[in-house]
Parts: structure tokens; sequence; C-alpha cells
């Protein structure tokens, strides 16, 4: 069976230029996989479990997406009711997914299916009593069934996750709980009155921060319609594209390869919103071909991995968190949108100029010019994708309903794809893509559906006031020392938690106290935000750097701190806009420009340091700290690494100007 997420070369306006290895690789990738349901049926493929089970699940799959489809153009169904029904399809797809004693979803049935069919049906009771049951009044007294039913429902919902991200996220729901049935036992500014298990299941099953609250309104309104549009991007042949533009824009230049892998892989994962399935589907062509360039494997997968994990920080989709912002700030989509642009541009800026010079100091050449795609055919293919994109940034900035939005971006990309004929003469790609938008929610609404619940039980604990005094204390009231304490934490937590979750928690408890120290509330969210994303690259777990790693075969831990010296500008840029609000265009764009202009000199100073291109190591010692000197809103800090980066320019000119007079002399 075709893959079904490309585009023919028959109908493909400029395909990206082949590499050796590169389908081979592919192949085997494919091979190794394990077939969606869809898939199954469309190529009638055999499977362990029954046929049944088969249409079963795909039937599940795809409804999800039709469900969401609709309620965005048309239904004005009650948001209770709707979060109480996806929740428990979201289950019940999890469950069958992420079978216990099965490796993958097709594997036999094995006896320990019981387990799972047990959670089913008990998942479809518990949302069949939701949807019936009505309460007359907010905080009324929880009835028997209210208890039995908002149990199981926790447990179903921790055991989803469990399943899909581990145990370290489902740890935090139990011992909220026990500190919030404990209080009057804690030392300190932790004791408080002890709050019942009924109370904290009351907040948990009927309140607005609990299951059905406001986190899982976000993945009922908005994620599953973006993940629908990321899934018929691909079904539009959008990887393709990306890769041929990109080719086509960087291709011939030092490096091509590696900056056209920037290239593409940022732009796909500002829609895919997933860094390890950007780097799974780009990483698979460009690995290869920065590899055959003359790039060590450890710098082609984590060029791979740091410009797949950039596209979670760049507008529209920033991996869902834009919309938890929107939530927990009450600002507009734009306002957070047109913000988080500048730190993204920084971040790439930062990545580009390390390929650039390390492209350089190996000596190593582009792609023959025969060989890269033509530009303006690259860019008539990419039309389609940047015509829907242009649509929904349009109507989201025009204030329209997000749910809108994205319905009628959906329909217009879906309407545009049909004028590709590859795509006309293979129509069930698009059964491919609405199935991919449920398998994405599923993968992730266990998550929100836990982080609901944590939020619920922490809200009620009083621990984010404990918090905030605490690091106020600690840092003496600093925000710089508060910056670097949130920074540290979030890294740590981002070992063990999915980004989305570690961004919660580290809102929970740290947000309220960097605002009290004197940050923005804005810079604070985006803050937390980037040091809780970027886990995903910082070792000791890595997931995304390994992922490169694995595609690269590199050494895993070498990647993933190659991948922190690339990523830098995320690093370090984060204090930039906290110290500096302005930079994020907050107030008047004319304010934003001393410190862009000072964190752009502090990102390529560093960036230069950092690889050592035509440096000695005076110099780049010198032009890492020099830079660093410059993200600091102070002005002798600013004034010394000034000083040292003039130092640094003054050595490197003395040295050319030296090596100028030496030739003339040979000559």
């Amino acid at each position: 069976m075709a893959d079904r997420g490309t585009v023919d070369g028959a109908d493909s306006h400029a395909t990206a230029p082949k590499a050796v290895g590169v389908s081979q690789e592919r192949a085997t990738q494919a091979a190794e996989r394990t077939l969606s349901p869809v898939e199954v049926l469309l190529g009638d493929r055999p499977a362990g479990v029954g046929r049944w089970m088969v249409y079963v699940i795909a039937t599940l799959l795809v409804s999800l997406s039709l469900f969401h489809l609709y309620t965005g153009g048309f239904s004005s169904i009650d948001p209770h009711e709707q979060r109480v029904l996806v929740l428990g399809v979201l289950l019940v797809g999890t469950f069958l997914l992420h079978p216990v004693g099965r490796k993958r979803w097709s594997d036999p049935l094995p006896r320990l299916f019981a387990v799972d069919a047990i959670l089913i049906g008990g998942m479809v009771l518990a949302t069949l009593y939701g949807l019936l049951a009505t309460r007359t009044a907010k905080g009324a007294e929880l009835t028997p069934l209210d208890i039995i039913f908002g149990t199981f429902s926790i447990i179903a919902v921790l055991e989803g996750c469990r399943r899909t991200v581990g145990w370290e996220t489902v740890a935090i729901v139990p011992i909220l709980i026990v500190v919030n049935l404990l209080g009057p036992w804690l030392p300190g500014n932790l004791y408080a009155p002890s709050i019942s298990y009924q109370r904290q299941l009351g907040a948990i099953y009927v309140g607005t921060d609990g299951l059905f609250g406001s986190i899982m309104g976000i993945m009922t309104d908005y994620l599953v319609l973006f993940f629908l549009f990321g899934g018929i991007l691909k079904a539009s042949g959008a990887t393709d594209r990306f890769e041929a533009l990109a080719f086509a824009i960087a291709g011939r230049f030092s490096g091509g390869p590696a900056k056209a892998a920037v290239f593409a892989s940022g732009l796909f994962g500002m829609i895919s919103g997933s860094p390890n399935s950007d780097v799974a589907v780009t990483g698979s062509f460009t690995i290869p071909m920065m590899k055959k360039l003359g790039y060590r494997p450890e710098w082609a997968a984590a060029i791979e991995a740091v410009a797949s994990q950039g596209g979670g920080l760049t507008p529209p989709i920033m991996a869902a968190s834009i919309f938890l912002m929107v939530n927990f700030t009450g600002l507009s989509y734009a306002t957070i949108a047109a913000a988080a642009a500048v730190p993204a541009l920084l971040y790439y800026t930062g990545l580009f100029i390390q390929v650039h010079l390390e492209a350089k100091k190996l000596g190593l050449r582009g792609i023959p010019k025969e060989e890269t795609p033509k530009l303006i055919p690259a860019v008539v293919g990419i039309w389609p994708v940047l015509a829907a994109i242009a649509i929904l940034l349009f109507l989201l900035f025009q204030g329209y309903g997000i749910p809108f939005v994205i319905f009628n971006t959906v329909l217009a990309l879906f309407l545009i794809s049909l004028l590709n004929p590859g795509v006309r003469r293979d129509p069930a790609r698009y059964v491919l893509a609405f199935q991919e938008g449920g398998r994405t929610a599923i993968a992730i609404g266990s998550v929100m559906a836990t982080t609901g619940v944590i939020l619920a039980t922490a809200n009620m604990s009083g621990l984010p006031d404990w918090f905030a005094m605490s690091l106020a204390q600690m840092t003496g009231n600093s925000a710089l020392m508060g910056l670097i304490l949130v920074a540290v934490i979030a890294s740590i937590l981002g070992t063990a938690l999915p980004a989305i979750l570690c961004y919660v928690v580290v809102y929970v408890t740290m947000i309220p106290a960097l605002i009290r120290l004197g940050i923005p509330e804005l810079p604070a969210h985006l803050f937390a935000y980037y040091w809780s994303y970027l886990a995903s690259l910082t070792p000791p777990s890595a997931p995304t750097a390994f992922t490169a790693a694995g595609l690269a075969r590199a050494h895993p831990m070498k990647t993933a701190f190659l991948c922190m010296q690339l990523a830098l500008a995320g690093y370090i840029v984060p204090f930039a806009f906290a110290l500096s609000p302005a930079l994020l265009l907050q107030g008047n764009p004319l304010d934003a420009a001393k410190p862009f202009a000072m964190t752009v000199i502090a990102v390529l100073a560093m960036a230069a340091g950092l690889v050592g291109y035509k440096t000695n190591i005076v110099q780049r010692i010198c032009l890492v700290p020099g830079g660093a000197l410059l993200l600091i809103p102070d002005l002798g800090l600013n004034l010394t690494g000034m000083g040292l980066l003039g130092f640094t320019l003054a050595l490197y000119s003395r040295r050319m100007w030296s090596a100028v007079i030496a030739n003339r002399g040979g000559a």
C-alpha cells in the first residue's frame, strides 16, 4: 500500500533531491511501524485481533474527528455534555490502542483483555451516567452514584495517562489528594484544614477545573480540530512540499541539507505541534542527507531535533500550549501569538547561525544546483498550504471564535487540496487524515484530563500561595534569581512529565511567584512554557533528541548535549523577554527595538563562541559571557558585555589584517 501521506511524483510540483539510502531508511521504518486500523482495512492486511475489532477502532477514530468537525461548524451541543462524551470516547480509544498485555493494538487478544473490557464497559456506563444525570445546583452534595462513577472516572483517566505517558504523571494526583486530606498535620505554612475526599471529588467531577472543566474544554473546542487540520495537511502532501520549498531555498548553499532541514522541520512543526512526529517524518529524509554531506551523526540528529522542537514554540499551534495560555491569562489568541512570534524567530536564528558556521568550519558544500528543486515550481506547489494557513491566521486575528476558525480552515484546505489531481485520484488519504486527528487526540486526551484533575486538587490545597511565598523568600525577592530557580525546577519536572503537563504544574506552583517578583503575566507564562517544553531536548531524558539519534545511529547523550547547544536561544531568550517585556511587543513597538537588537547580538555572539569558526580559545571565552551579559537590562553589565565583544572583534580584525599582510609579503 502506498504511503498516503505523500503526493505522487506525477502530480507533485517539485520534489526534494534524492539521497543514497533515504528510500531504504523510509522503507525500513514503514516496515517496522505498526499499521493503523484504517491502513489495515484499506490494504486488506491481516491483524491478530478480529476483523470486527479493527472496524470498531477505525470507526471510533474517524468518528471522533467527524464529530468535532460537525460541532465546530454547526452544532450548539451543551459544553458539559460534549466534554463528558468526548472524554468517554478518548478513554475507550486509549484502552483499545494501548492495551494491557500486548505490545500493539493489533496483536491477538490475551486473557488480560478482560481488564480492558472492564475499563471500557465501566467508562461507557460512566459516560451515559454523566450525560443523563442532572444537577440542580452547582456544588450540590454528591449522590452515591456520583461518588461511584466519579471515582471510577478518575481511576480510568489515570490508567489511560499511565499507558500513554507513564507513572510519573499519574503519581502527582494521589499525592495532591493526600496533601489535601492531611492539611492539619502538615508543617509550617503548609498547614491547612483537611479537605475530605468527597469534597475533592466534587471539585474534580463537577467543578470548573476538574475532569470536565476548562482544560477538557480546550481539548473539545480547539485541539481535536487542530489535530484534524494537521492530518489533512499531511494528506494533501504538505510534508513533501515543505521539503521541496526548503531545498529550493537553501539546498545549494554551504551546508544546504542542514539548512533545508531547519526550514522544513520548522514549517512542518508549526502545524503538527509534535516534535517526535516531526522528527520521524522529516528526519527520515533530512538526517541521511546531512550525514552524506559530511555532518557527524550527532550533528545531523541534533539539527533535526532542535528544528523540530522549535515548531512547538512557534504560532499558530505551539503544541497546544497557546490555548492553555489563553485560558489561564484571559488574553486574546492574537496577543499571545504575536508575542510568541518574536522569541520563536530568535530561536531559529540561533540554530541557523550555528548550522551555517559549522558548515563553514567543516568546509561543507551545498547540493549541486541541478539536483535542487526549482524555486518557482516549489513556491507554486506550496500555495495550497500557504493559503490555508493564511485563512487560519486571518480569521484568528479578526477575532472569530477558534472552533469556527478551524472549521472553516479545514474546509478550505480540503477544497483547495482537491485541485491536486493526486488527491482526487486517492480520496482514501482523507480517511487516513480523519483517523490521524482521532489518534492524536487519543494520545493526548488522558493527559489533558489528568491536567484538569491536578488543577482542581492543587487549587484547593493552597499550594500555589505557599510556593509563591517560599520562592520569594529563597530568592531574596530577586527577579533574576527567581527566573533561574523556576528554570531549574521546570527542567527537572520536564524530565518526567509531558511538556503540557509540566507547564501546567509550573503554572500552578511557580508562575504566581514570578508575578509576585515583578515579572508581567504573559512573559512569566512564556518563560515557564519555554523551559518546560525544552526539557524534551535536555538530558537525561531528552526524548526528541533520542528519537533523532536513533534515526542517525548517533550517540544519544552526545546528541542531547549538542541539542542544548543548538537550542541556545531557546534557553537564554526567555530570560531576555522576562526581564525586558517590551521584547514581546508589549506596549509601544518602538520600545522593543533596543532589547531586540541586544538579544540578536547576544544570540549571534554566543552561537559564534560555541561553534568556534575562525576563533581561538580566548575569543570564544569572551563571546559567550559577553553575549550573555547583553540579555540583562543593566547598563553596567551591558557595557561589560559590549567591551568583551569589542575586544573579541579587535582580536579577530588584528588576526585577519596580519593574514592579509602575510599574504602580500608572500606574493
